[in-house]
């Protein structure tokens, strides 16, 4: 059932009385549409997005550090050619010290360790180009100097420790698991010929007098680079390769 509206003018004008005899209709049918039906609601309003706005940047979010870049294959062989190419010309330069001071045992040895990193540096070299690199070399920033023959030895055994403790060992260690075998065999062949250098060098250091005497013999495996001062096995007890593959450096 309809409403009935009832308007009492008053002594409002007849346009106030109109105005709100509107208003109390509209308002009476509302309600009766509401219930009966005739008449639509007004149009709900919009539901609020179920998807929460955007946060601020930085404002919620965890920090988060990058990753530490962890240094690939490719990267440890081009360090390790690095390596044994300034450590050559440092070599070279301990060498002509040695020779111009009347050491010429110790030139011997400067001459076996540079024969030996020689050697190694090239097996880099054929690792890094079978990976499509091209081998470059960056030189040591702050080169040791050039000192007296017996400093120059304590300088070289130092040298070989820290490279065998420090960047080698991490290096054998990161790529442990590496598929890569015949590359990677390369920091063992580095790891014992090191060890076998700096127990020259330390040797030679404490009794320097005695390499005024002459040359020493000295016999590297072109292999693997191990350097000894004695053919007693009928095998490099590095590489295993036969005996006919050391040659004498002196």
């Amino acid at each position: 059932m309809v409403p009935t509206v009832r308007c009492n003018p008053g002594r409002s004008s007849l346009k106030r009385q109109a105005s709100w005899c509107l208003s109390v209709a509209v308002g009476a049918f509302g309600v009766a549409g509401v219930g009966m039906g005739s008449v639509q609601p007004a149009e709900a309003a919009a539901p609020k997005s179920a998807v929460p706005p955007p946060a601020e940047p930085g404002k919620n979010d965890k920090e988060t550090k990058p990753a530490a870049s962890v240094p690939n294959l490719r990267d440890d062989l081009m360090a390790g050619y690095s390596w044994t190419e300034s450590s050559r010309t440092l070599l070279g330069r301990f060498e002509t010290k040695a020779e111009s001071e009347g050491f010429p045992g110790a030139a011997s040895l400067f001459r076996a360790a540079s024969r030996s990193l020689q050697l190694l540096s090239g097996q880099y070299s054929d690792s890094l180009k079978k990976l499509g690199v091209t081998p470059v070399a960056k030189p040591d920033p702050t080169p040791p100097d050039v000192k007296t023959t017996k400093e120059n030895l304590k300088t070289l055994s130092k040298l070989l420790a820290d490279r065998r403790t420090g960047a080698l060992s991490d290096a054998s260690t990161r790529q442990r698991s590496s598929s890569n075998r015949e590359a990677t065999k390369t920091f063992r062949f580095e790891r014992e010929s090191l060890t076998e250098l700096g127990r020259f060098a330390s040797d030679a250091a404490d009794a320097v007098e005695k390499l005024k005497t002459g040359k020493r013999e000295y016999f590297v495996s072109r292999p693997c680079g191990y350097v000894t001062d004695k053919l007693v096995a009928d095998k490099c007890p590095v590489c295993k390769t036969g005996r006919d593959q050391f040659e004498k450096v002196e």
